[in-house]
């Protein structure tokens, strides 16, 4: 094939997809432009990315035995201290996810480390009704790599809502000879000066050490026999007939659960007569889903689409709750297998607990067996 390039193009508009979000293991995105810089005509790109094949380290910053932060630290603000740490950072080939939790007092940080007023504000103190409590507090968020080199700056404006909140700082991959990674904090003012607040050295050496605690290395299956997979041994399982529910306690000492149902013959064919053997309609109308959203104080639905993960193709839905100031997060994934209809969910009452185990939720609906 031969390619003849006869005039160069400047575009004077382009229109970028700052972010594309996508639940599928693999994607690809098709760009046709008809206009370049007042010249007509058509072009075409194709985007392809892969995700099957992901391999993803990650590196801990929590003591799982005493059930505490590796790494808390103070952080100065125009009104009461908060106190920040830094949970994990998880690098792929495709970038680096770096996962922060902010507190909104001191409480938990050592006490030769906190910082002047010491004192922790309760939700029962009369201080926690001075308008101060509510006002925006501006930060630059700098992370660099051990050579200097910018991996990111942003801001971020912090309020003190919420006593907790989970954040992910999201940015490029660095080179794989860096063996640590420094994490600035900085107070902006009025006129955004900076003033240095908080500093993490980060050592990602022990990025390359997998977490054992999620592998997979059991081979069960349902009491009927019908269905067999694979689950983490150091997680606690529940096995009947029809169900599987593992569960276990994540890094935060969350509650993380995931369960497999199957629904009997009977009860696959009442839900495609009813709803035409279709899954989107079968998972819209699941009373357990109906239920939640109809019941939360607010909810958010995050994604619905079709989806294929290992080798079942089917439907799913993310979607978050609030309750009791809680906005727990669920992924249902729906498939169909010999005629009979299943689902797969993934929930706990913080979205980042879901979030860090997405990839044992995948893992574990791949492992899935008939005979």
């Amino acid at each position: 094939m031969i390619f003849l390039l006869f005039k160069n193009y400047i575009i004077s508009t382009l229109y970028s997809i700052e972010k594309f979000e996508s639940n599928l293991n693999s994607f690809e995105l098709n760009i046709k432009v008809t206009e370049i810089a007042g010249v007509k005509g058509e072009w075409n790109f194709d985007l392809k990315l892969d995700k099957t094949n992901k391999v993803e380290n990650k590196v801990s910053f929590y003591d799982e035995q005493n059930l505490k932060d590796i790494n808390r630290i103070a952080i100065k603000t125009n009104y009461t201290p908060i106190s920040m740490n830094v949970t994990s950072i998880s690098t792929s080939e495709f970038s680096t996810l770096m996962n922060i939790t902010i507190f909104a007092n001191q409480n938990g940080v050592k006490d030769e480390n906190k910082i002047e007023p010491k004192k922790d504000i309760s939700a029962l103190s009369s201080e926690y009704n001075d308008p101060r409590w509510s006002e925006e507090e501006k930060f630059l968020f700098e992370v660099k790599d051990e050579l200097g080199n910018d991996l990111l700056s942003s801001e971020y404006t912090y309020t003190r809502t919420d006593w907790i909140k989970n954040e992910k700082l999201l940015f490029p991959n660095f080179s794989t000879d860096n063996k640590k990674i420094i994490f600035n904090i900085y107070l902006l003012g009025e006129n955004n000066e900076k003033e240095l607040v908080g500093k993490f050295d980060l050592s990602i050496e022990q990025s390359q050490n997998k977490d054992e605690k999620n592998k997979l290395d059991k081979t069960e299956s349902m009491s009927n026999g019908s269905v067999i997979f694979n689950v983490p041994s150091k997680w606690n399982v529940d096995i009947e007939d029809k169900s599987v529910n593992m569960y276990t306690n994540d890094s935060y000492g969350d509650l993380i659960n995931i369960q497999l149902y199957e629904y009997s013959e009977d009860e696959s064919n009442k839900l495609k007569e009813k709803y035409g053997a279709d899954l989107e309609k079968i998972a819209n109308n699941n009373e357990n889903y109906k239920y939640d959203i109809k019941n939360a104080e607010k909810h958010k639905e995050i994604s619905k689409s079709k989806e294929k993960i290992g080798n079942f193709e089917g439907y799913q839905i993310t979607y978050t709750v609030l309750n009791d100031s809680k906005w727990m997060k669920q992924k249902d994934f729906w498939f169909e297998n010999n005629g009979k209809i299943y689902i797969v969910s993934i929930f706990s009452d913080t979205e980042i607990s879901v979030d860090n185990n997405i990839s044992v939720y995948n893992n574990f609906i791949e492992s899935i067996q008939f005979k």
